[in-house]
């Protein structure tokens, strides 16, 4: 990747995106990603970046990580990702939660968008079982799903796939 670092920024209530996103940073390489909770970041330490994987667990009835909303709100006028290439990432419960399916990722798509941002490293919808998600344009998820309720033995193949994927856009 030629020495262009990945800035990793996730929100993770009880440490499930926060594994994800290590698992994540570990598939890239040593070296490559950094690191942050959305809690602890500002516009400002975003913009050296060129490439970004935005995590976020979705809540109650398909809303995204109060860090993120939080985030978003303080950082909305300040934050320019134009030119910036930007992967995110969700988890979530299909099996109880099948109707709102990592829908907190789509929040955050919707606002990376209006930032100016090119979401890549989308994902098909095949082999996942749910029965909604504002997550899913054009048939295939806006990132990648995980749900370490019930598919956790998928998950790892999974990042890997996504990773090598996101590997060919961030150069």
């Amino acid at each position: 990747m030629k020495n262009k670092k990945v800035l990793l920024i996730y929100a993770s209530e009880t440490g499930n995106t926060a594994d994800i996103a290590r698992r994540i940073a570990a598939a890239f390489g040593s070296g490559t990603v950094d690191l942050r909770p959305v809690s602890e970041l500002t516009a400002g330490e975003i913009s050296p970046y060129p490439y970004l994987i935005f995590g976020t667990p979705t809540w109650g009835s398909g809303e995204f990580h109060d860090d993120f909303f939080v985030f978003t709100k303080r950082n909305a006028r300040e934050l320019d990702l134009e030119g910036k290439k930007i992967a995110l990432f969700g988890l979530g419960d299909q099996k109880y939660y099948g109707d709102t399916f990592v829908n907190g990722m789509r929040q955050l798509y919707d606002f990376l968008i209006d930032k100016g941002a090119e979401i890549i490293g989308s994902v098909s919808t095949q082999g996942y079982d749910f029965s909604g998600s504002e997550a899913v344009i054009d048939g295939r998820f806006v990132g990648l799903p995980v749900d370490e309720e019930n598919q956790s033995e998928k998950s790892d193949e999974r990042i890997r796939r996504w990773v090598t994927e996101l590997q060919k856009h961030f150069i």
